[in-house]
């Protein structure tokens, strides 16, 4: 059995709802009162576009507009064009635009005959036609006039909602691959390698001058995994860091690090370096045989140039579909730089070469 204390929670419940709902809903409500008030104005003084009929009958009329329109919004659009049945919605659109012309035409049609007082039966019959061709066709091309804008504007109504839900959608899923990048990069670098690392420095703390670099070169890749662009000097300075790391795992190997150019203040994607430097090493020589060359070219105010060669073994080949960090590059490139970017592939006799440029 319901309490007095209950019976005045569901009334006080109810009173809020309501509230809520004349809130959301008297902006909307009195926009479009406001909109009929003009719109009738407007109606008044679109009477002189055919003969008109009675004021009655005129004032009447109107009122078919809003009722076919409310009709044509909630038949048609809500019930078809929300539904995905466009051909539906035009086709019913026009069959209620149609018919609220029809009835709208033989509702004044005979108050606009009974002013006319031809001099003789030739002249009525004459009259009589162009004034109900001349009224059948006012209304039709109005209340065509009318549906097509409201139709228009609810459809571009929806394309807004669509293109906000697409914006919003879109944001959620950058968000959310960011948010998984940190999750991999935090779980990789910070509970797996840094801590391995760090473990092993407490092992050996005597190779701590070693293990640093390594250290750093692997927090900076975790860093800049994005596609957002950096100074060209901040991935000069990686790859002379990496190539560095690759000298005290290859000591045999000759590395020949090249800067042509005044180092410029051009931006550039992160890491780009890392699969030519790293193919070379991969794939070429790494003994006292090898003789690997890395030169970033400025010598082109307009170009940035990256060049690695290496001596490889006979008869080793390698190309961007075989190399899985080529072809990330090139993606990433085509993504950022569309027709701006080359990457080109030379072999000649027992040397590689990749080429990398750019237009930034």
């Amino acid at each position: 059995m319901k309490t007095k204390k209950d019976s005045s929670n569901e009334k006080a419940a109810w009173k809020q709802k309501t509230y809520s709902l004349l809130r959301r809903h008297i902006g909307p409500l009195v926009l479009q009162l406001t909109g009929w008030f003009l719109f009738f104005i407007a109606w008044l003084a679109c009477s002189a576009w055919r003969y008109s009929s009675d004021p009655q009958h005129e004032f009447y009329s109107f009122f078919l507009i809003p009722i076919a329109i409310y009709l044509f919004y909630f038949i048609s659009y809500k019930g078809f064009y929300r539904k995905q049945k466009v051909g539906m919605f035009f086709i019913s659109g026009l069959l209620i635009c149609a018919a609220i012309a029809t009835i709208e035409y033989f509702y004044v049609i005979d108050t606009i005959l009974q002013g006319f007082h031809p001099n003789s039966p030739e002249q009525a019959i004459e009259t009589k036609r162009y004034a109900t061709t001349e009224t059948a066709l006012s209304i039709t091309l109005r209340d065509l006039a009318i549906f097509s804008i409201i139709g228009f504007a609810l459809v571009f109504k929806d394309a807004l909602k669509y293109n906000q839900q697409q914006k919003k959608a879109l944001q959620y899923l950058h968000e959310n691959e960011r948010i998984q990048k940190e999750m991999q990069s935090h779980l990789a670098h910070e509970h797996f390698i840094g801590n391995i690392l760090k473990s092993f420095l407490i092992q050996h703390p005597e190779r701590r001058e070693e293990l640093e670099p390594l250290i750093e070169l692997s927090s900076f890749s975790f860093n800049h995994t994005d596609n957002s662009i950096y100074p060209v000097s901040e991935e000069i300075k990686f790859a002379r860091n990496l190539l560095d790391s690759y000298q005290k795992q290859y000591p045999d190997l000759s590395i020949h690090f090249c800067q042509k150019g005044e180092r410029t203040s051009l931006y550039i994607l992160p890491l780009i370096s890392e699969p030519l430097i790293g193919n070379m090493f991969k794939h070429g020589i790494t003994g006292k045989d090898g003789e690997m060359k890395v030169e970033f070219n400025f010598s082109n105010p307009d170009l940035i140039k990256i060049c690695c060669e290496n001596k490889v073994e006979q008869p080793l080949t390698f190309s961007r579909e075989d190399a899985k960090g080529l072809k990330i590059l090139h993606n990433r490139l085509a993504m950022t730089y569309q027709e701006d970017a080359s990457l080109e592939l030379e072999t000649q006799e027992d040397r590689v070469r990749i080429t990398l440029t750019i237009r930034p």
